[in-house]
Formats: C-alpha cells, structure tokens, sequence
C-alpha cells in the first residue's frame, strides 16, 4: 500500500508542534501570563490506539512548545456529549485545548465547544469538521476552531499541477459530489495519478519505448519481483524530466537530493523506511510520503505536509477555513484567539502589537508582533511600518477581518475604533 495523504500520526504531531511554537503558545503567554512561564494545556483525545502516540508525543515535547500539560481525558469515540470533559479542561485552568480526534465525535465535541464558548482556545485535529458544510451544519458554532487539514477553503497549494490544480481539484469534486473533499480525497487523486505515472516510462522522452506503457526496461527489472517493483515506485534513484510548469510534473531532484512528484499537495515521495532528519528517524514506512521537518517553514520547500486551519467568519456569515500556518504563502491567514477569551472582545483584533514587538517581521512564521491588553501606540506604529504594503504577506496580524493581505484604511478604521490608548 502507498499512500499520500493522511500522513502518520508522528509526521502530523511534527507540523503540528511547530505551530504550537511558533503561533499559538507566544500568543497565549503574551495575554494569559503565567507563574510558570508556560501555557496551562489540558488534552481531549479519542480513546482509540492512533491517538496514543499523539499524547505521548505532545506531552513529551510539551515545556518546548510553551505548554504545561495539566491533565487529559480520553472520551469514548461513539461520545456525544463532552461536557464532563470540558468541565475538566476549566476546573484545570487551560487556556488551550489539543483536541486528538478522528471520527464522528469530533463533529459533536466541536459543536458543544462552539455553544458553551469556554475560556480556552481548541486547536489539533479533527477531520470530520474539515468539509466546507459544517460551518452550516452547527450554524458556525465552529468559529475559532482551529484543526490540521490537506488544505483550507480552495487554498491553492499547488497551482501549477495538472490537470487539476489543487483549486481546480476543489471546485471539480464539489460540482461531481456536491460537497467538498475531506483531506483524504486529495492524496486519493494523487495516489491515482502516480499509479498511472509509474505505468509509464519515466526516462525521459529520448527512451525507446517512451509514452508507449510500461518500458522493456522496467518490465525486465521488476517481473517476479515484488522489492523491485517496490523500489521503482518509490522512485528514489531515478531521475525524471520536468514538464515546465514550475514544480516537475513526475520527478523532480530536489531536497535533501530526493526526487520528488508533483502532486494536488506538494512535492511528494514515498519513504524507504530509514532515512532520518538530522539524525532522528523519519516517521515514515514503506508506504508513507517522505515529509521534511515541521520545524522548517511550512511548504516553503513544497514538499507535502498538513497545514493549520482555523474556521473563521465572514461579513455574510459564512465561514472559511482559512490557513493559518504555515505564514508565508498567498492563502495564509492569521491565528485568531476566540474573543469570548479576553477581558475586552471588542478590541481582540486589533490589539496584535506591544512595545516590545513592534520592530519584528515575519516571514518564516517565528516573528511576529503579539498583543499586551490594549490598542494603543504600538499597533499604530507597527501598522503604519507596513502601510499599503502588499505580499509577500508582511505582518499579518495588522491585516484586520475580513482579511485581504492588504494593509490600508480598512484596518486603520478597525484599530481606531478599538483604541483604548495611550
């Protein structure tokens, strides 16, 4: 079996923690100050066996990440209700939730967390609230939720791929299926496409028996052969040819000297089993994509991994799951913290810069302003250092909802009426 999306649960905790890191914990400690120095964390995971290692591995690695782990629960996967649960992460005093879900209870955990607005943010994962109608179908009792997915709302990852483009893939399977794809469907379409890639000769178009089906070559190599077979699947000695639209169209060399398919989420290969990052051992089987660390800027090399949504609303009152990291590309949006959270809702958006921030720039996703309790100076300051800038994207957080990556009289209107001085 070969498979390209979902990755495995340790590649996912991987990009998982660097958000945490990066994002969610500086922002968290920035309002919510602590004894510790630490973000009081509290864990809600499915009780089956896949979840197991995501908790062993988030609170391994948790005082890293900012995190202090103040307890967890493990509710039945046929739950509906979690108010005991949720009880326990308030009683725990967490500001954050990780929530570790797979199926069905997740739709039902999300929808009670989005009622009862308790005083934490909810982030992790969750697919089952990743289709684009279940916004409609909890009435946006979804809002703030924040979750690792393929994509977000026709985030166009990979505009070069063909057929379809990541947004053509999209717009295509929603007018088919009427609805869109869950972060499965994506790796299905590409799994297909290699499969059918694989059936050709990869050598380039100088080879005999190019574009004609499987070549002699690759018949002689692989018959009665199962680990050979294998290997010429996972393509990783053999070069391909590019087909000119930015990202190869079958292999390409590229990081860490792999080669690479272009694919409806990045670049993407299938690991031997053995290769390590820096000395740790990739996460990834026979079967798995090979993925690069979590710790580099997400999908700045192209190579497949899941980003951060977050479900955010809109002036017509639907929603968008919007992606939140990595920071760094076209469709990327900020981490909101949910306003019910704060002292002063009305000015949450607003309040993104102190005086300690107000010189950082982003780009990677490890700088950024962070809030202190109020509108003041420093957010008019550090909004005015990037007055009508356009991408690449600089200082996300001045870019006020709903947000467009501009920074101008919009946003500025937003700080005014939120100001509270001096």
């Amino acid at each position: 079996m070969f498979r390209v999306t979902p990755l495995s649960s340790t590649t996912m905790v991987f990009g998982f923690e660097a958000f945490l890191n990066r994002i969610v914990s500086p922002k968290l400690k920035a309002l919510f100050p602590s004894a510790s120095g630490l973000v009081p964390t509290f864990i809600i995971a499915e009780n089956l066996q896949w979840a197991d290692i995501m908790i062993s591995l988030i609170k391994g690695t948790a005082v890293g990440n900012g995190l202090n782990i103040t307890g967890y629960t493990r509710p039945s996967p046929t739950a509906t209700d979690f108010s005991a649960d949720i009880n326990a992460a308030k009683a725990a005093g967490a500001k954050l939730v990780i929530q570790v879900f797979s199926s069905v209870d997740g739709a039902s955990f999300i929808k009670q967390y989005g009622l009862l607005k308790p005083p934490f943010a909810c982030v992790g994962i969750n697919p089952e609230t990743d289709q684009q109608e279940f916004w409609d179908s909890v009435s946006g009792a979804c809002a703030y939720q924040t979750d690792l997915a393929a994509g977000g709302t026709r985030s166009n990852i990979n505009p070069y791929e063909k057929p379809l483009s990541t947004v053509g893939f999209w717009d295509t399977y929603t007018a088919e299926y009427g609805s869109t794809p869950l972060y499965g469907g994506f790796g299905s379409y590409d799994t297909i496409i290699s499969m059918n890639e694989t059936s050709y000769d990869p050598v380039g178009s100088g080879h005999a028996s190019a574009g004609k089906g499987w070549s002699k070559d690759v018949y002689q190599m692989t018959q009665g052969n199962i680990t050979a077979l294998k290997a010429w699947i996972r393509h990783t000695e053999t070069l391909g040819v590019s087909d000119g639209y930015g990202w190869n169209r079958v292999l390409t060399k590229g990081v860490n000297a792999r080669y690479y398919r272009s694919g409806m989420t990045g670049l993407f290969s299938f690991g031997n089993g053995s290769e390590t990052w820096d000395g740790f051992p990739q996460p990834a089987t026979l079967h798995d994509p090979y993925t690069t660390p979590g710790e580099t800027s997400a999908l700045s090399d192209n190579v497949t991994r899941a980003v951060q949504t977050q479900w955010q609303g809109q002036p017509d009152g639907s929603g968008r799951m919007e992606v939140v990291y990595p920071r760094d590309q076209n469709y990327s949006r900020k981490w909101t913290i949910p306003p019910w959270m704060l002292p002063n809702p009305a000015i949450a958006e607003a309040d993104f810069a102190s005086i300690y921030t107000v010189s950082t720039k982003e780009g990677d996703g490890k700088f950024y302003s962070l809030p202190d309790g109020l509108v003041n100076g420093p957010d008019l300051t550090a909004l005015g250092s990037v007055w009508f800038k356009t991408p690449p994207y600089t200082l996300l957080e001045a870019d006020m909802s709903p947000q467009d990556h501009f920074i101008d009289l919009y946003d500025l209107g937003v700080l005014g009426r939120a100001w509270t001085g001096p």
